[in-house]
């Protein structure tokens, strides 16, 4: 879930909306999760399985009213997060004052990008997976 990451090594995502086209039906539309590692996306370069590049992928459903339709189109919030970052935040004093909570600074498309290009790559994958449909 987007909540989950209260460590230093969070969960990096990336949000992408996705129009299907189709008119929702009477039935409310569900929430689809799934977790990829073996996606053409989630091996390295030498062409190995990399469990760093492993992926959950959260499609919640909405029923939108888009320009130019009648009916409410089915549309769908992804949502790439990436399940094992290889970037670290770190913790600093807010104050001296012991009572006060530390400052988490966290910046997962920091360092060497590792992670945004894994997500980017999975975004990717995701569209063509989409358009082959």
């Amino acid at each position: 879930s987007l909540h989950v990451g209260f460590h230093l090594r969070d969960h990096p995502y990336l949000a992408v909306g996705i129009r299907t086209g189709l008119e929702c039906g009477a039935e409310k539309p569900r929430d689809l999760f799934a977790f990829y590692d073996a996606l053409p996306a989630s091996r390295s370069r030498s062409g190995a399985r990399d469990l760093h590049l492993a992926v959950e992928l959260q499609l919640t459903a909405r029923c939108r009213q888009l320009p130019g339709k009648t009916m409410p189109v089915l549309t769908y919030k992804a949502y790439v997060i990436l399940m094992q970052s290889r970037t670290a935040g770190r913790v600093t004093a807010r104050s001296k004052d012991p009572r006060d909570p530390p400052l988490l600074l966290f910046n997962p498309f920091g360092a060497d990008g590792d992670d945004a290009l894994a997500l980017i790559r999975h975004v990717r994958e995701l569209y063509r997976l989409l358009r082959r449909g």
